[in-house]
C-alpha cells in the first residue's frame, strides 16, 4: 500500500468478500495512512473494527483492545 487510494480499494475488497469485522494492529498501514482515514472507512463501511492503540478510539473508533500505560 502506498497510498490513500490503495486503502480505499483495500476496504472495498473486505466488503465485496463480506468479511464481518476487522482487527488493526498499530504497524504499517496505519502509520502510512493515518488514523483518521482508516477510522473513517471502517465506518462508511460499516466494518466493526478493533484498535491496537486507544488514539484510534480516542479519535472516533470503535474499540480499542491492547496494553494500557
Amino acid at each position: 500500500m502506498t497510498g490513500p487510494s490503495d486503502l480505499d480499494r483495500a476496504f472495498a475488497t473486505l466488503k465485496r468478500d463480506r468479511v464481518e469485522a476487522l482487527v488493526l494492529d498499530s504497524g504499517y498501514i496505519a502509520r502510512l495512512q493515518g488514523r483518521r482515514a482508516i477510522i473513517e472507512l471502517a465506518a462508511a463501511n460499516r466494518m466493526p473494527t478493533i484498535y491496537s492503540l486507544r488514539e484510534f478510539v480516542d479519535e472516533g473508533g470503535l474499540l480499542f483492545y491492547g496494553a494500557t500505560e
